[in-house]
């Protein structure tokens, strides 16, 4: 059959003149004198390049395709210990000692809340404090004492507590008032 140039090759099979390039440089492809390939070539080197049953370069994988008595057992191995774990996570999960995604989710939002409203708090509180301070070392020093007092705030804060309450502590139940009018 006659050659065709690598472009035109690369775009029967779909792929960039880079990735044919990749291939003739590897050896899976091998150029014509006339710079061009014998495309029904190139489509066998490719069909036997991707034959799984040949030896690979990649270390192991001849050997486990033969059946090497080593990979097996490596196998076995690999296998066995997956086994192992699944059958660890079951009995976790029976004895309740795994937490539900769901509830967890849960708790880190309440969690996730209580720090925000903490944080934001932080700017309510200070507006009135900075707007007294005159110079800027005063406006430094205020800033670097809230940081601080916050800070030791959040680390003090118990999850426990938090997720126990309903709402971050400091903040207050709004009432809602019925939109139905009483007879």
């Amino acid at each position: 059959m006659k050659t065709i140039s690598i472009s035109e090759y690369a775009r029967r099979k779909a792929v960039t003149r880079q990735r044919i390039y990749a291939l003739i440089s590897r050896g899976v492809l091998v150029k014509e004198p006339g710079g061009g390939i014998n495309p029904a070539k190139a489509d066998r080197a490719l069909k036997r390049s991707l034959d799984p049953t040949r030896e690979s370069k990649i270390k192991g994988l001849g050997r486990a395709a033969r059946g090497d008595k080593k990979s097996l057992l490596a196998e076995k191995t690999r296998l066995t210990a997956s086994q192992a774990t699944l059958s660890e996570l079951k009995e976790a999960e029976e004895s309740s000692r795994l937490i539900d995604k769901n509830v967890m989710l849960a708790v880190m939002d309440k969690l996730h809340l209580a720090f925000r409203s903490r944080v934001l708090a932080r700017s309510a509180k200070m507006a009135p404090v900075l707007f007294g301070c005159e110079t800027l070392v005063e406006l430094q020093a205020a800033l670097k004492d809230s940081d601080h007092e916050c800070l030791t705030e959040l680390a003090g804060m118990n999850p426990a507590e938090v997720i126990a309450s309903d709402q971050p502590e400091g903040a207050q139940k709004k009432k809602v008032k019925s939109r139905r009018k009483r007879r």
